[in-house]
């Protein structure tokens, strides 16, 4: 018990419920606030300097949480979705161009086409192969 005392001391581990209900709460407050801060910063800098990629940077704390269906917001323009495969530098092969990603975009928008986060059993597929590597860490 003594080695284990000497060992928290030397690293500086106090078991107690200021040093994580208020030190660790307070330090995550902090953070959250900086992060805010430092985006509403970014977002009036691209405003400012009509730079659209800083005012969508400043604004990402804003979308934490609240994009649903993989953040499809237009079955239309996949590049006004917030995951999408970036349309002029994708290499488009193997029998699937472009069109077929738009038209994949759609029907997932349109809610034809689902993706499920189910992770408890393998999918069931066809025509490619599923390895099950496990818990890759």
């Amino acid at each position: 018990m003594e080695k284990i005392k000497t060992f928290l001391k030397r690293k500086d581990i106090v078991l107690s419920a200021r040093r994580y209900g208020i030190d660790a709460l307070g330090a995550m407050a902090q953070g959250l606030f900086c992060s805010l801060l430092i985006g509403t910063i970014v977002k009036t800098l691209g405003e400012q300097a009509g730079l659209p990629f800083l005012v969508a940077a400043g604004n990402f704390a804003n979308y934490g949480g609240k994009a649903e269906a993989l953040g499809l917001v237009s079955g239309d323009d996949p590049s006004a979705n917030y995951v999408l495969l970036p349309m002029d530098t994708t290499l488009w092969g193997d029998g699937f161009s472009q069109d077929d990603y738009k038209a994949l975009v759609k029907d997932m928008f349109d809610g034809k086409i689902t993706v499920s986060d189910d992770i408890s059993a393998m999918p069931a597929v066809s025509n490619i192969t599923v390895n099950d590597l496990g818990n890759i860490k």
